[in-house]
């Protein structure tokens, strides 16, 4: 049956045959990181206040002490305590993850090309004579921002005693939370506009009027954010303690938190349109008349693509299993 957010099961006392401690290993290498290696027989007195697990370990002493608000850390390791007694002064804590641990935002993606820019004028020839000038080029959209990490998933605790205890323990194997996803980059700018050619003359009269202005290019839209990591899934407690051991130890393993999506990229600016082309001695013209049109703004990308696995927020880790002996 599920209890709260743990798939638990109590088996039958049958299984007891697999997990019986009442003869401990004579294995002498039980070593704590920091601490030291030590026989089944010993009676070890931890002072840190933190231990951390990088590997697998199979720990089997007579007793463990344990100082208040000591805590055991294990990330993705599979920690096996086998113990006559285990004593806490107090309160500790065997987890997997540092709760408020949150992976690295990806850095923000690269703003999008600018579109190819022309001489706008004023006070140019323009290209050719009483030509339209060229309009800007387009910009280029953002790039989508990068996926965020995703969390790792729980270690796995097996807490074996076999006579008694003091003291409160928490056992926490929850999945580490996914990270946030990196920002969308802006769109790139959209190119300027060229300046339109200068009018001609004819012999007695204005031959050909100036030209227009080159309309500027389009920004480009932004970048959608990166998606959120996902949460990494709960790890496994097996308990097999005395009955009244057992209400001084709370279990969880709850799955890591999705990590939320990056933010999108703004719209890159239009760019500017072209002066219009120029008099000439028998034809008029001012070269803010046939100005060209400023080109249009990109715009925003949505937050997040249903439609896509690489956006939006990331999905919670699966909670965790309990299993009680």
């Amino acid at each position: 049956m599920r209890l709260g957010s743990l798939v638990f099961f109590r088996l039958m006392p049958l299984a007891l045959v697999i997990f019986t401690c009442s003869a401990p290993s004579a294995d002498p290498q039980s070593c704590i990181p920091d601490v030291g290696c030590f026989s089944a027989e010993a009676k070890v007195n931890i002072p840190k206040i933190k231990i951390t697990f990088s590997k697998d370990a199979e720990l089997t002493l007579d007793t463990l002490s344990l100082a208040d608000g000591a805590i055991i850390e294990i990330g993705t390791a599979h920690l096996k305590l086998r113990v006559r007694d285990l004593k806490i002064e107090g309160r500790a804590t065997i987890r997997t993850f540092d709760p408020g641990f949150v992976p690295q935002k990806p850095a923000t993606a690269p703003t999008g090309e600018p579109g190819t820019s022309y001489n706008p004028g004023p006070a140019t020839e323009g290209r050719c004579p009483a030509c339209v000038g060229r309009p800007g080029g387009n910009g280029a959209d953002g790039y989508a921002g990068t996926q965020g990490v995703a969390g790792q998933k729980g270690g796995y605790v097996t807490l074996q005693i076999s006579e008694a205890m003091i003291g409160e323990l928490s056992i926490d194997t929850r999945g580490q939370d996914g990270g946030p996803g990196g920002d969308g980059g802006n769109g790139g700018a959209g190119g300027v506009g060229e300046q339109g050619g200068r009018a001609q003359s004819g012999v007695l009269d204005c031959s050909t009027g100036p030209g227009y202005g080159g309309r500027g290019g389009a920004g480009g839209d932004g970048g959608r954010g990166g998606g959120g990591g996902n949460g990494g899934d709960g790890g496994v407690i097996v308990l097999q303690v005395p009955l009244a051991a057992r209400p001084l130890i709370k279990a969880t393993s709850e799955g890591g938190l999705g990590g939320e999506d990056g933010l999108p990229g703004h719209g890159g600016l239009g760019g500017e349109g072209g002066f219009g082309g120029r008099g000439d001695r028998l034809c008029q013209g001012r070269e803010i008349d046939r100005k060209g049109e400023r080109g249009v703004d990109g715009r925003p990308s949505p937050k997040s693509d249903i439609l896509s696995l690489t956006h939006g927020k990331g999905l919670d880790g699966r909670p965790g299993t309990l299993i009680e002996l």
